[in-house]
């Protein structure tokens, strides 16, 4: 709910500036004469958003693709263990070592 509220607040900032800033033009200029032509600089701001989204979610991704795969990887041998555990609550402990599964064996020595 907090990122949500966030992201609205952000985007109602971004509008008004957009609609304060459309008269203002910039032209990018690069090496050797090369230019953009005039673009209002709303969207200059936001082709910039728009890359460094891009870019972090190319750096994230194969991170967070890593970690599902080890989550569910982890879970499924939870899953065995789980498993494991109550097959062997089912069976009951077995005998110790060195004593009769008989009581009255034990006790007859």
């Amino acid at each position: 709910m907090i990122r949500l509220s966030f992201l609205i607040l952000v985007m109602i900032l971004y509008f008004t500036f957009a609609v304060y800033n459309m008269e203002e033009k910039i032209a990018l200029k690069y090496i050797m004469g090369f230019s953009t032509e005039p673009l209002p600089f709303p969207a200059m701001i936001l082709g910039a958003m728009g890359v460094g989204f891009v870019l972090t979610v190319f750096l994230v991704l194969p991170v967070w693709i890593r970690l599902k795969k080890e989550i569910r990887s982890q879970r499924r041998k939870i899953r065995e263990l789980e498993k494991d555990f109550k097959q062997h609550q089912v069976e009951g402990p077995g005998p110790e070592p060195g004593l009769s599964p008989n009581p009255t064996e034990s006790a007859q020595r």
